[in-house]
């Protein structure tokens, strides 16, 4: 009897996907996660937390992570160089602005400093996010003092600044090896797999940061390695048996079950069975909008338990991230292949601007990987990566 292999990822179009949708249940997840800090109350906790998952903020990071690892991977090999760079750019930056100065206007008469400090720190606010190489999260701005989580105005902007760092390390890895071979690839991601080492899975949750980052590299792995990544129900059901009985393991086990197990159960459920797309993807503009509107919700009413407080804040994010897409980000994503003379200005402007934002906060490491990416670009302008331009130019 001849065994037939299960499915795997590269036996998928690109297309056949459910990521739209996954990307909008994480960024629900984070607001669903968050309702329980922002929003105490006895009695009551993370439903995902008795699924011997990790809290639903938390897992909705990490799925945001380990898609965008396979996604810009598979999107800096199939385009080229500055239609990658301009798609980033448009996608990310202006939806960002848009909100950091929404945010900013509407909480204005709320503040507890005078109206030129208010301002003046608004700016800075206003810089650091939109330069997208620290995340900052409003501290300074004198709002919601009286809040569980106080003085926070986004607390979830740190992941896109980090989200952009794992993109310039793709883009080093990707621009070195085309000049070299696989090698500097397997280097790269065997660095990852050391790191892994010296932080076992069952540390990792004590570092979102670097669990973050671990996810993005796994996407980008799983990329490269989709030919021999099956999707069968079979793995499912069994990584779903073995969730349920993390109860009888030790504690300090649990990472080794759970992290395989979101990974794999994000790209079962993307691939196993193509449903319709969403209207749009208003995934990013609700992740957006959702910390500052739980925030409004919890200095309204502080006394809403948990779910009532998601509810509320889903109902004033949701529509907000409906028109982030449909104003903002989607006639910017139209440009995309349109702005190549703009881009030799300010693509070497927002460069100029990041790394100088990142030296302000003493991020050297963002600065070290801004470097390698910069330094393989500047590779690519010699004799020896000349036919290599062309071909990402053209």
């Amino acid at each position: 009897m001849q065994y037939t292999f299960p499915n795997t990822l590269g036996s998928y179009r690109p297309d056949a996907n459910n990521f739209s949708w996954i990307r909008m249940i994480a960024a629900l997840l984070v607001i669903y996660g968050h309702s329980y800090a922002l929003s105490p109350a006895d009695g009551y906790s993370d439903v995902l937390r008795k699924l011997n998952l990790p809290g639903s903020h938390r897992l909705g990071l990490y799925v945001f992570f380990v898609v965008s690892g396979y996604l810009i991977t598979s999107s800096i090999q199939r385009r080229n160089l500055w239609f990658f760079i301009q798609s980033r750019l448009l996608r990310i930056v202006p939806a960002m602005a848009v909100s950091a100065v929404l945010t900013i206007a509407a909480l204005s008469p709320f503040t507890s400093l005078p109206l030129g400090e208010y301002l003046h720190r608004a700016a800075r606010f206003i810089i650091f996010n939109v330069s997208l190489a620290v995340g900052t999260s409003g501290g300074e701005l004198g709002l919601f003092a009286n809040n569980p989580y106080r003085n926070h105005v986004n607390g979830a902007l740190w992941s896109i600044s980090l989200e952009v760092a794992c993109y310039l390390g793709i883009l080093a890895i990707t621009v070195w090896t085309l000049l070299s071979n696989s090698l500097l690839r397997i280097l790269g991601y065997f660095a990852i797999a050391y790191i892994v080492i010296l932080h076992p899975p069952g540390d990792l949750s004590r570092n979102l940061q670097f669990t973050c980052v671990a996810y993005f590299m796994a996407g980008s792995v799983i990329y490269w390695a989709r030919n021999y990544f099956p999707i069968s129900t079979w793995i499912a059901g069994a990584f779903a048996v073995s969730l349920a009985c993390l109860p009888a393991l030790p504690r300090e086990a649990w990472g080794y079950i759970q992290h395989p197990a979101v990974v794999y159960g994000t790209f079962f459920l993307a691939f196993f069975h193509k449903i319709n797309e969403p209207p749009g993807d208003y995934s990013y503009g609700t992740y957006l909008y959702g910390f500052p509107a739980q925030q409004s919700v919890a200095a309204i009413a502080p006394l809403l338990v948990p779910p009532v407080h998601f509810a509320y804040a889903v109902v004033i994010a949701l529509p907000l991230g409906v028109l982030s897409w449909h104003l903002v980000e989607k006639p910017m994503l139209g440009l995309k292949g349109s702005l190549r003379p703009w881009m030799y200005v300010v693509f070497p402007a927002f460069v100029l601007a990041y790394l100088y934002v990142a030296m302000i906060a003493d991020r050297w490491l963002i600065i070290l990987v801004a470097i390698c990416a910069a330094g393989g670009l500047v590779r690519l302008l010699t004799p020896i990566g000349r036919d290599i331009v062309f071909r990402m130019m053209k």
